[in-house]
């Protein structure tokens, strides 16, 4: 087997080089999101775009960690408590729009659920 070995010179400098890559993907479309005349008459239809940015990432996020579980299958069986718990706090959400309300009805759920059926 073939090993390299960095030399604490290039361990900064691809640590410095990540950085760099990292914060440029992250920060260049805000940055040129913001400047109003790069966008001209598409600011708008910008605009209405980033407004969906916050939704498609919770959902990345929520999607996985409330349906698969952990022998890695899709789980939409009455055992998958997390998955009822989503959909109380979801119904909970549409009915109320109180973000406490949501996470505790969620929370609570869970909570009950657990206790009850384990």
């Amino acid at each position: 087997m073939n090993t390299t070995t960095l030399t604490d010179l290039q361990s900064v400098l691809l640590i410095l080089g990540m950085m760099v890559a990292t914060f440029g993907i992250r920060f260049l479309p805000f940055a040129l999101a913001s400047r109003e005349k790069l966008w001209g008459k598409y600011q708008e239809f910008a605009d209405t775009a980033l407004g969906f940015v916050p939704v498609a990432v919770l959902t990345s996020i929520i999607a996985p960690t409330v349906l698969i579980r952990q022998s890695g299958i899709v789980s939409f069986g009455l055992e998958n408590f997390h998955l009822w718990s989503a959909l109380v706090a979801f119904g909970v959400s549409l009915l109320t729009r109180n973000l406490l309300l949501t996470v505790i009805s969620g929370l609570g759920t869970f909570a009950l659920l657990t206790v009850l059926f384990r």
